[in-house]
């Protein structure tokens, strides 16, 4: 984001870490349902509509990035979700509250309900079936949860005196050393991009196989991978992951063997996604990165 100043780069850090405290505690609740969330860290959102849309925008898509970041799904299809939900549902809510006639919990609301919306047409994309029969109950927790959040919206109280907008200029450098640490941070760069490029391909790839055997292995490598990354492997997650992919189809009498071989492919895909996205957490992003920066904030917080 390089056409944002100090001052604009420390407040979205500063804000973003905030969310990322709420994104984090959601961590420690196993997920029933695979798209859904609390959605706690929306209270950050609902306390900036203040800011211009540009500063409110970065600040929604930062958040996705560094939310799916510490969570371990930046590489698997929650990544989307996640992206969609905070960028349109944040714009939406954004553009309402122009209006001047609404409530912290009628825009709370509001954003719930869409972000139930797009978190039902994704899984009815990938599983190819009509998933709408679960919208009412998904509607329904999404009321309870925008509530939450804007109770924790109207508690919440920010302060701006702490961020800490002088940047990286407190020490001077030659201009030979200088020259030194650019060209270093371009190769440091160089190398991040391809890596990322490279675990993106390799995640994409997944999504084209079908051989159960191969997947299967994938999966062993993609966990030996968190594992030798040091992160808690969460099997109730993944059991509730596996559980509604496969279990579903039953529910909605669309029982046949080919269908069952394909939901455990899927199955296997999203679960060798997540892996891969847990043992990605300990990638270091650019040290003067938005990302990095935020994680560095999120880090002195928790």
């Amino acid at each position: 984001m390089p056409l944002l100043n100090n001052e604009k780069r420390s407040l979205l850090a500063f804000l973003t870490s905030k969310a990322l405290a709420f994104s984090y505690k959601e961590q420690f609740f196993p997920q029933i349902f695979p798209f859904f969330k609390i959605g706690l860290s929306n209270a950050v959102i609902l306390k900036s509509f203040d800011f211009s849309y540009s500063v409110f925008f970065a600040l929604c898509v930062l958040k996705s990035f560094a939310a799916c970041t510490i969570s371990g799904t930046l590489f698997s299809p929650f990544f989307i979700v996640s992206f969609v939900q905070s960028v349109f549902s944040g714009s939406l809510m954004y553009a309402v509250n122009k209006l001047h006639r609404n409530s912290v919990f009628g825009l709370s609301a509001l954003g719930a309900a869409f972000s139930a919306v797009v978190q039902i047409l994704f899984c009815s994309f990938y599983m190819k079936q009509d998933l709408s029969v679960f919208l009412g109950p998904m509607l329904f927790f999404s009321l309870f949860s925008s509530v939450l959040s804007a109770s924790v919206a109207l508690k919440l109280k920010f302060d701006f005196s702490s961020i800490d907008d002088s940047g990286d200029s407190s020490c001077k450098k030659s201009v030979g050393s200088e020259q030194k640490s650019i060209q270093e941070k371009q190769m440091s760069k160089t190398k991040f991009y391809i890596l990322i490029f490279c675990i993106t391909g390799f995640s994409v790839a997944i999504f084209f196989v079908k051989n159960l055997i191969l997947l299967t292995i994938f999966l062993a490598v993609c966990l030996c991978l968190q594992f030798f990354a040091k992160r808690k492997f969460r099997l109730l997650n993944h059991l509730f992951l596996w559980a509604f992919i496969i279990l579903v189809p039953f529910l909605l009498n669309q029982n046949s063997s080919e269908l069952l071989l394909e939901n455990i492919r899927r199955a296997l895909r999203l679960s060798c996604s997540i892996a891969l996205s847990q043992a990605c957490t300990k990638i270091k992003f650019p040290k003067n990165s938005m990302i990095a920066l935020t994680l560095k904030n999120f880090n002195e917080e928790v």
